[in-house]
């Protein structure tokens, strides 16, 4: 229904989570050096095309080069949670009935207010660990 919807890549720190934001045209950007890549590693055009489906692992690597501090200075629309400040945090698996397919959903209870995110890399089990090992019991 035309709803927009904002992407962020989740930072876990032992004190905090960063929320980089990650505007659509950082996404085409990301995609088009997937491609890049690929076509220098001399792919084809379905290699290449599987390729641009790593874009996330490139904005990955990107944000892990940079500090905490360069992100939220370079991106605006990122933010910090402390984690202190989480309450609660739920794992929910949404199924679509008419297509079939799952997503993963992490929900944040702070105490600024609710915050959803859709997963699209990882999964529920692989998200749960690492915010157990940083947030404690609330996750």
């Amino acid at each position: 229904m035309g709803m927009r919807q904002d992407a962020y890549n989740m930072i876990v720190t032992p004190s905090r989570l960063v929320f980089a934001y990650v505007s659509p045209e950082l996404m085409k950007q990301a995609t088009k050096q997937a491609r890049e890549q690929a076509k220098q590693q001399g792919k084809g055009f379905l290699g290449q095309w599987g390729a641009q489906l790593a874009w996330l692992d490139l904005l990955h690597r990107h944000y892990h080069a940079l500090s905490i501090e360069d992100i939220l200075a370079r991106y605006a629309g990122s933010f910090v949670v402390q984690n202190h400040q989480v309450q609660k945090v739920r794992y929910r698996q949404v199924r679509d009935q008419e297509s079939g397919q799952s997503t993963d959903e992490l929900i944040l209870r702070t105490t600024d207010g609710k915050l959803r995110f859709k997963l699209l890399r990882g999964n529920l089990r692989q998200v749960k660990q690492l915010l157990r090992q940083t947030l404690g019991k609330v996750a």
